[in-house]
């Protein structure tokens, strides 16, 4: 139920309903903290508590609010058994895009660059699209050199994985 709750209120987030996201965010906890996973199927043992806080990163960035979309996405980040690489990279572009969010850009870019540089997730087309949405979201800052040299890392990292 804890799982059930977190996808409504990502929903409800990217519908921009903040007191429909904050009510199903509320329940996921509530449900995951009397949860017994020893009874939960196998197909549902990733579900603990780093994709909880990763699920709810991703509400506050879509809600705009960027302190909480931050605080959760770091304690993701922290939390994310690195073995799971595809969803440390989502919850390390989900801070960058959050630190951008407080207007951080150097964190976000630096952020970003983390994880692009693992290079695990990169094959991933849903990585793509978080990392092409925090291109679009820098490109107002194209000329830093910060963004530049996240853009070029991020060609080449491109095309090391075209090359593979």
């Amino acid at each position: 139920m804890a799982l059930f709750f977190a996808h409504e209120a990502r929903a409800l987030s990217t519908a921009g309903d903040h007191r429909g996201a904050e009510r199903a965010m509320n329940e996921a906890e509530r449900f995951f903290e009397h949860a017994d996973s020893a009874e939960d199927p196998e197909w549902l043992s990733y579900m603990d508590e780093a994709e909880l806080i990763g699920e709810f990163c991703h509400c506050f960035r879509d809600l705009g609010q960027g302190p909480d979309a931050v605080r959760f996405a770091e304690r993701a980040v922290e939390l994310t058994d690195p073995k799971y690489a595809r969803t440390l990279g989502f919850c390390r572009m989900v801070l960058a895009q959050s630190q951008l969010l407080n207007g951080d850009l150097e964190a976000a870019v630096t952020t970003a660059g983390l994880a692009v540089e693992a290079g695990d997730a990169l094959q991933s087309a849903r990585f793509q699209r978080y990392v092409s949405d925090f291109q679009r979201e820098v490109s107002v800052h194209a000329h830093n050199p910060v963004v530049q040299q996240f853009n070029g890392d991020l060609q080449a990292a491109m095309q090391r994985l075209d090359d593979e």
